[in-house]
Protein backbone atom coordinates (compact mmCIF):
# COMPACT_ATOMS: atom_id res chain seq x y z
CA UNK A 1 0.00 0.00 0.00
CA UNK A 2 1.91 3.38 -0.39
CA UNK A 3 2.34 6.18 1.83
CA UNK A 4 -0.65 8.48 1.52
CA UNK A 5 -3.27 5.48 1.60
CA UNK A 6 -1.56 3.80 4.28
CA UNK A 7 -1.32 6.78 6.18
CA UNK A 8 -5.16 7.76 5.48
CA UNK A 9 -6.39 4.50 6.70
CA UNK A 10 -4.58 5.19 9.70
CA UNK A 11 -6.21 8.36 9.98
CA UNK A 12 -9.48 6.70 9.55
CA UNK A 13 -9.09 4.36 12.22
CA UNK A 14 -7.66 7.33 14.73
CA UNK A 15 -11.24 8.72 13.77
CA UNK A 16 -13.30 6.04 13.90
CA UNK A 17 -12.09 5.22 17.51
CA UNK A 18 -12.52 8.84 18.83
CA UNK A 19 -16.14 8.86 17.16
CA UNK A 20 -17.04 5.68 19.19
CA UNK A 21 -15.45 7.28 22.60
CA UNK A 22 -18.83 9.76 21.85
CA UNK A 23 -20.85 7.57 20.90
CA UNK A 24 -21.09 9.03 17.52
CA UNK A 25 -22.69 12.03 18.83
CA UNK A 26 -19.98 14.43 17.17
CA UNK A 27 -20.65 17.33 14.77
CA UNK A 28 -16.83 17.76 14.62
CA UNK A 29 -13.68 15.57 15.64
CA UNK A 30 -10.05 17.57 16.50
CA UNK A 31 -7.06 14.96 16.92
CA UNK A 32 -3.77 16.61 17.92
CA UNK A 33 -1.01 14.25 17.85
CA UNK A 34 3.13 14.68 18.38
CA UNK A 35 5.68 11.69 16.86
CA UNK A 36 8.90 12.97 18.02
CA UNK A 37 11.94 10.73 18.24
CA UNK A 38 11.12 10.38 22.25
CA UNK A 39 8.54 11.96 22.93
CA UNK A 40 4.32 10.46 21.67
CA UNK A 41 1.24 12.47 22.29
CA UNK A 42 -2.17 12.28 21.34
CA UNK A 43 -5.56 14.07 22.00
CA UNK A 44 -8.69 14.83 20.66
CA UNK A 45 -11.79 17.56 21.28
CA UNK A 46 -15.54 17.78 19.59
CA UNK A 47 -17.83 19.77 18.81
CA UNK A 48 -21.57 18.75 19.34
CA UNK A 49 -24.55 20.87 19.17
CA UNK A 50 -22.15 23.94 18.41
CA UNK A 51 -20.34 23.30 21.39
CA UNK A 52 -16.40 22.42 22.15
CA UNK A 53 -15.70 20.17 24.59
CA UNK A 54 -12.52 17.89 25.42
CA UNK A 55 -13.06 14.23 26.13
CA UNK A 56 -13.25 13.87 29.68
CA UNK A 57 -16.41 16.36 29.95
CA UNK A 58 -18.88 15.24 27.79
CA UNK A 59 -21.42 15.25 29.62
CA UNK A 60 -21.37 18.88 30.97
CA UNK A 61 -22.94 19.84 27.46
CA UNK A 62 -25.28 16.94 26.56
CA UNK A 63 -29.03 17.03 27.33
CA UNK A 64 -28.97 14.32 29.70
CA UNK A 65 -30.82 12.00 27.07
CA UNK A 66 -27.46 10.75 26.26
CA UNK A 67 -24.45 9.61 28.55
CA UNK A 68 -21.28 8.97 27.64
CA UNK A 69 -18.71 7.17 29.63
CA UNK A 70 -15.69 9.28 30.73
CA UNK A 71 -14.36 6.89 33.05
CA UNK A 72 -10.24 6.91 33.19
CA UNK A 73 -10.39 3.53 31.56
CA UNK A 74 -12.47 4.33 28.62
CA UNK A 75 -10.21 7.73 27.89
CA UNK A 76 -6.82 5.22 28.37
CA UNK A 77 -8.72 2.90 26.01
CA UNK A 78 -8.94 5.44 23.59
CA UNK A 79 -5.53 7.22 24.34
CA UNK A 80 -3.66 4.26 23.98
CA UNK A 81 -5.16 2.78 20.71
CA UNK A 82 -4.23 5.96 18.92
CA UNK A 83 -0.77 6.20 20.51
CA UNK A 84 -0.52 2.81 19.15
CA UNK A 85 -1.11 4.10 15.56
CA UNK A 86 0.79 6.80 15.79
CA UNK A 87 3.56 4.26 16.62
CA UNK A 88 2.65 2.38 13.21
CA UNK A 89 2.52 5.57 11.36
CA UNK A 90 6.00 6.18 12.33
CA UNK A 91 7.43 2.85 11.61
CA UNK A 92 5.76 2.70 8.41
CA UNK A 93 7.86 5.93 7.14
CA UNK A 94 10.71 4.18 8.80
CA UNK A 95 10.07 1.60 6.36
CA UNK A 96 10.06 3.05 3.25
CA UNK A 97 12.79 5.55 4.43
CA UNK A 98 10.92 8.73 3.85
CA UNK A 99 10.60 11.58 6.65
CA UNK A 100 7.51 11.65 9.04
CA UNK A 101 5.72 14.37 10.18
CA UNK A 102 6.05 15.64 13.88
CA UNK A 103 2.87 16.65 14.45
CA UNK A 104 -0.30 16.51 13.20
CA UNK A 105 -3.82 18.97 13.02
CA UNK A 106 -6.65 17.01 11.86
CA UNK A 107 -10.56 18.08 11.84
CA UNK A 108 -13.42 16.03 10.48
CA UNK A 109 -16.66 17.37 9.62
CA UNK A 110 -18.79 14.38 10.17
CA UNK A 111 -22.36 16.21 8.56
CA UNK A 112 -20.00 17.08 5.62
CA UNK A 113 -17.73 13.93 5.83
CA UNK A 114 -14.87 16.18 5.15
CA UNK A 115 -11.53 15.69 6.66
CA UNK A 116 -8.80 18.67 6.76
CA UNK A 117 -5.39 17.70 8.10
CA UNK A 118 -2.09 20.57 8.87
CA UNK A 119 1.30 18.47 9.35
CA UNK A 120 4.43 20.18 10.93
CA UNK A 121 7.43 18.42 9.80
CA UNK A 122 10.06 19.86 12.58
CA UNK A 123 10.24 18.87 15.93
CA UNK A 124 9.32 21.58 18.15
CA UNK A 125 9.64 20.14 21.33
CA UNK A 126 12.39 17.82 21.58
CA UNK A 127 14.60 20.68 20.00
CA UNK A 128 12.99 24.01 21.73
CA UNK A 129 15.67 26.08 23.69
CA UNK A 130 15.09 25.50 27.61
CA UNK A 131 13.16 29.05 28.23
CA UNK A 132 10.68 28.04 26.08
CA UNK A 133 8.25 25.52 28.01
CA UNK A 134 5.55 24.57 25.60
CA UNK A 135 4.35 21.32 25.81
CA UNK A 136 1.86 18.95 23.51
CA UNK A 137 -0.88 19.27 26.42
CA UNK A 138 -0.71 23.07 25.71
CA UNK A 139 -0.41 23.69 22.27
CA UNK A 140 -3.80 21.36 22.44
CA UNK A 141 -5.31 23.41 24.41
CA UNK A 142 -3.87 26.44 22.31
CA UNK A 143 -5.72 24.77 19.86
CA UNK A 144 -8.57 23.71 21.82
CA UNK A 145 -9.30 27.63 22.93
CA UNK A 146 -8.98 28.62 19.38
CA UNK A 147 -11.07 26.81 17.61
CA UNK A 148 -13.94 27.81 20.48
CA UNK A 149 -12.86 31.60 19.96
CA UNK A 150 -12.74 31.20 15.87
CA UNK A 151 -15.64 28.57 15.34
CA UNK A 152 -13.31 26.35 13.12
Amino acid sequence: MILDEQLRDYHDQMIIASSRYVNHLANCIYIYYVSERYLLSFDVFYKIDDKYVERGELNQVLSGIEFIDESDEKQNILLDSCLELIKKIRKHYAELGKPSHTECFMIYDVDNNKLDIDYIYDARYETRPDHIHMTPEEEFDKWFEQAKSQGL
